[in-house]
């Protein structure tokens, strides 16, 4: 995935927090691709790349196997999805 930019991701990483500290949302929120696709069109409206790539992970319940493979707390789950996100936007 060399040179590939990703224009958005500084916003998309801190839309992440935003939305598992949200009221009655959470870390589940992370793995509901319906909810997070309505909540991303308002967090992240010019960015359709970004926030594909974040209903994709949603819909393969990816922060729910974090929580679950990792015996996590949510805010250790939320840190896990970041270095993931850093590692798919980096290359």
């Amino acid at each position: 995935m060399t040179g590939t930019a990703w224009e958005h991701q500084r916003e998309a990483r801190e839309a992440l927090p935003t939305i598992v500290s949200g009221p009655h949302l959470g870390i589940g929120a992370l793995s509901n691709a319906q909810t997070l696709s309505n909540l991303l069109k308002g967090l992240l409206p010019d960015a359709p790349r970004e926030t594909s790539v974040l209903v994709a992970a949603a819909g393969a319940r990816l922060a729910q196997i974090l929580l679950i493979a990792n015996d996590q707390a949510a805010g250790a789950t939320y840190t896990s999805l970041g270095h993931w996100w850093s590692r798919l936007t980096h290359g």
